[in-house]
């Protein structure tokens, strides 16, 4: 069953990835980017899933934050994000 997932990337170095991330991330159903290195995902993988694909990108002082988030959630987002989350999904929906 697919759910949302919150990946966020703090790096501790000068070498951002955030585009070899992005092409990764965008082979999630659905995703959308609300932050410079953060993104909200629709997944029907496990957060252990996405850090597996993800950490190989990163050096040894970044930092990977991997979580499935609830539909019950309370943010201060763009409203396009806002509008993306409420506008819901369905497991089946093309993607990982």
């Amino acid at each position: 069953m697919a759910s949302y997932v919150l990946i966020a990337v703090h790096y501790g170095t000068q070498t951002k990835r955030n585009e070899e991330i992005s092409a990764k991330i965008g082979r999630a159903k659905d995703w959308a980017k609300f932050m410079p290195s953060t993104w909200l995902i629709w997944t029907g993988l496990s957060p252990a899933a996405w850090f597996d694909r993800i950490s190989p990108l990163l050096a040894k002082n970044d930092t990977l934050f991997v979580a499935e988030v609830t539909y019950n959630w309370k943010g201060r987002v763009p409203p396009n994000v806002a509008e993306w989350v409420e506008r819901g999904r369905t497991d089946d929906m093309d993607g990982e």
